[in-house]
């Protein structure tokens, strides 16, 4: 796979204006809190999920990818659409789909794991496409109601 790009989003980059990518992470949210926990990713263009995998990155103290500690999520085959929403959360559950006012689909999909996976402060998140990848560093986001 081709590695595009590195963002931190604490630069308030552009993301969307450095690269033409059909998905966006955008935050994770409840960190440490496995009933909780969950990454939002933006649909940005039609594509199918199964095109795509998402990849928590652990580091080791020479800064480099730790690929034995690091988490791998590959997706089933969904339809997306732009302006949907994909919600991955850590713990154990059952796919969803649900339509918002606007017709558009938030898909919350649950990635099974036996314990939380991000960590206070700042997260590195891959979205891989098949020949492409994408990586981004994701504030925490705690609030009640999210």
């Amino acid at each position: 796979m081709d590695f595009i790009g590195k963002f931190n989003i604490n630069d308030n980059l552009e993301l969307e204006s450095l690269i033409d990518s059909n998905l966006k992470p955008v935050k994770v949210y409840y960190a440490g809190d496995y009933d909780h926990e969950h990454v939002v990713i933006e649909v940005r263009h039609d594509c199918y999920l199964s095109n795509y995998a998402l990849v928590q990155i652990v580091r080791n103290e020479d800064d480099l990818p730790n690929y034995g500690r690091c988490h791998f999520l590959t997706f089933d085959e969904i339809e997306l659409f732009e302006g949907d929403t994909v919600k991955v959360m850590t713990c154990c559950g059952k796919n969803s789909e649900e339509k918002d006012h606007d017709g558009h689909t938030l898909h919350t999909l649950y990635w099974n794991l036996p314990a939380p996976v991000w960590k206070d402060g700042e997260n590195e998140v891959m979205i891989m496409e098949r020949g492409e990848s994408v990586t981004c560093y994701l504030e925490n986001y705690r609030s009640k109601g999210n």
